[in-house]
């Protein structure tokens, strides 16, 4: 390595026979990214890795690699840590706290079973992706000090409930959790998280009921994921939400309620900005109440597999409506 001191970008990317990294590329003091995805038979890193003081990105995606440990005051400048399908990965060390400059955290299908409470010093971290993590039990405690996360992906964990701390996420845009253990939308985050631009819970079979839940702070709310669920009913603070733009309640499959009252009975639409209306597969919804008429930036409605026989007279005023399925 000596003749590339030099070097900056190193791409060994589907080296499959490759089974170990020279210790002797800790000489690459220039390196800024290192590329070594799907090096399949690569196991472990080597710690004078740590002797890179520019390297910015780090990518191990689809490596053997078992464990992640840093030294101390090491990759200082590190922003990207990618190790998505590492199915081998099982430990991350306490170390990872260090890498105080790190802004993307992707461990998506790694076979970890908890993060370390260090993680709460990764001040800068927008990005956390641990969907697939399929033995992830639980987040520490400390996850409320990620100040700057904007993206959490817990997709198809153990996860059934969040931390507290996690209403001190207040730049979190997008939270995705679904297929987890989940049985009720988390308190802390209805009031808190104000920036909330999507949630995903589609498939969180266990999740029943949100009618008493007042999503009001939820006010940059665009995308609402509840397909495949057991909720029958939804927040009577729903209408509130004027910036909403996509409501999925595809396979739902139960008679529909909103602050109690039956789904075709209660106006549930004020005048918010939904594009997009899922209800396919709701095999008991009946009818649509004449309040649809109100969603003038509807732009496809699915009914699909319903037993709605017709359509109010209010569906004339979708003047954008571009899609309308009903096919059985």
């Amino acid at each position: 390595f000596h003749a590339l001191m030099y070097l900056e970008i190193l791409v060994l990317e589907h080296c499959s026979a490759l089974s170990q990294i020279d210790p002797l590329i800790g000489n690459l003091k220039n390196l800024v990214s290192l590329n070594l995805k799907f090096c399949k038979s690569v196991s472990k890193l080597p710690q004078e890795l740590c002797d890179m003081k520019d390297l910015e990105e780090l990518m191990i995606d689809g490596t053997a690699v078992k464990n992640i440990d840093f030294k101390p005051a090491s990759m200082e400048k590190l922003k990207i840590l990618s190790a998505c399908q590492c199915k081998n990965l099982a430990h991350i060390s306490d170390s990872i706290g260090h890498l105080e400059s790190l802004v993307h955290l992707r461990l998506d299908g790694a076979d970890i079973e908890q993060l370390p409470d260090s993680i709460k010093s990764l001040r800068k971290l927008r990005s956390l992706l641990l969907g697939n993590c399929e033995k992830l039990c639980e987040l520490p405690p400390s996850i409320g000090n990620l100040e700057s996360l904007e993206v959490m992906d817990l997709s198809n964990t153990q996860i059934v409930t969040l931390p507290r701390s996690i209403k001190h996420l207040k730049n979190l845009k997008v939270l995705k959790m679904e297929e987890t253990h989940l049985r009720k939308f988390p308190k802390e985050i209805k009031k808190n998280i104000e920036k909330l631009e999507e949630i995903d819970l589609s498939k969180c079979w266990n999740l029943k009921r949100w009618i008493l839940c007042d999503i009001r702070g939820l006010s940059s709310l665009k995308i609402l994921r509840l397909s495949s669920t057991s909720i029958s009913g939804l927040p009577w603070t729903l209408p509130l939400l004027s910036d909403l733009q996509q409501l999925d309640l595809n396979r739902t499959n139960r008679t529909f309620e909103i602050d109690g009252y039956n789904f075709p009975e209660k106006q549930i639409v004020g005048g918010y900005e939904t594009s997009e209306l899922l209800l396919g597969n709701r095999e008991n919804l009946q009818q649509l109440p004449y309040s649809i008429g109100n969603l003038e930036s509807l732009v496809v409605m699915d009914l699909s597999s319903t037993k709605i026989a017709r359509l109010p007279r209010l569906v004339k005023h979708l003047r954008n409506l571009k899609v309308l399925k009903m096919e059985l």
